[in-house]
């Protein structure tokens, strides 16, 4: 994909080498327009705090949609990757589910592609914010979890999400970004500091959870 000349929030360039710029203080792009219509953009501001209009459902999605792209897929899958992730951060309607369902990824074709390129470049840096905060960071630190056979398998947010929902810490639709991620080190604090309670040693939790010792004596 070609780098628009106008694109120079998205990265600069630097003795002939571009550099991604990731950390945006808020959305670099308003709106995506699609004919006539305007679409814009879900919040993601930061200052002394983070404010941000993003449900967990939203964010759990473009998460594990943005994920599928680092791996080896085809060019047509990664295109239709983005307009999926722009058409749910900049949505048709604020009801996640008839968004979902509109086509509006479809509208997304038409959208200038050097936008996409900018939102996704917006997004990264949101996945960046939060793997790198000095508390939601120890919830990316763990190693792939085991299943019953030994083989390591790997929770997609999608799955972390309705986990969180099953054992009653919010409703995703409903769920602020920011409580989603704070909903995530309590469910942590609380699976791990029972595990404790009922004798099992961090050792063995670490083993099962695939969470690093480190993070348990933290967290415990």
């Amino acid at each position: 994909m070609n780098l628009s000349e106008e694109l120079t929030f998205a990265f600069t360039v630097e003795e002939n080498r571009i550099i991604p710029n990731y950390v945006f203080k808020k959305n670099p792009i308003s709106f995506l327009k699609i004919g006539h219509n305007k679409y814009y953009g879900r919040r993601f501001e930061l200052d002394s705090i983070c404010r941000t209009n993003i449900t967990a459902r939203e964010f759990s999605d473009c998460f594990d949609i943005f994920a599928s792209m680092q791996g080896e897929v085809s060019d047509a899958d990664k295109y239709d990757c983005m307009n999926q992730i722009c058409a749910i951060l900049f949505p048709k309607t604020d009801n996640y589910t008839s968004n979902l369902v509109s086509g509006h990824h479809w509208g997304m074709r038409y959208v200038n592609p050097e936008m996409k390129f900018g939102v996704i470049f917006w997004f990264a840096g949101i996945v960046k914010y939060y793997t790198e905060h000095p508390v939601y960071s120890l919830l990316f630190k763990s190693d792939k979890q085991k299943d019953e056979s030994g083989n390591k398998i790997h929770l997609g947010m999608n799955e972390i999400t309705l986990a969180l929902q099953k054992e009653g810490y919010g409703k995703p639709d409903e769920m602020n970004l920011n409580d989603y991620f704070d909903a995530q080190i309590k469910f942590l604090k609380d699976t791990i500091n029972k595990a404790l309670a009922d004798g099992v040693k961090p050792e063995k939790i670490s083993q099962k959870t695939g969470v690093p010792l480190s993070t348990i004596q933290k967290l415990s």
